[in-house]
């Protein structure tokens, strides 16, 4: 693959996960100006640059060289899933925090309560 096809791969794969380019220039560690040259294609990039663009659009590096449209929405569905997934993950977290913390109440409450009737008692 050529590097202006490379480079259109980049900046559709971008627009696709609603991406601004200067957001992915900070995650990468480069200026704005030099990742629009990168979507251009005017810089050869290294493996580790593709490696971490590829970790900031959340996809498999091999999507990044893709010719076929059928794999960038492949993987745009595989990034939901996994999104979803933990959504689902930090909600059930979520859930628990706040059983556990109720419990917590209770127990407080009820130590509270206690605490009254020992005074009472001593009076």
């Amino acid at each position: 693959m050529d590097i202006k096809s490379l480079a259109i791969n980049l900046r559709v794969l971008r627009e696709s996960k609603h991406l601004k380019q200067e957001y992915i220039a900070e995650q990468i560690g480069v200026s704005p100006a030099t990742y629009s040259k990168i979507e251009n294609g005017k810089i050869k990039l290294s493996t580790v640059r593709l490696q971490q663009i590829a970790h900031v659009l959340r996809v498999p590096i091999s999507t990044l060289f893709s010719e076929r449209k059928e794999t960038f929405s492949t993987d745009l569905e595989e990034t939901i899933r996994l999104q979803r997934q933990q959504l689902l993950e930090r909600d059930q977290k979520i859930v628990e925090f706040e059983q556990e913390r109720a419990r917590s109440i209770e127990r407080e409450q009820y130590l509270l309560n206690y605490i009254k009737i020992l005074e009472l008692q001593t009076k």
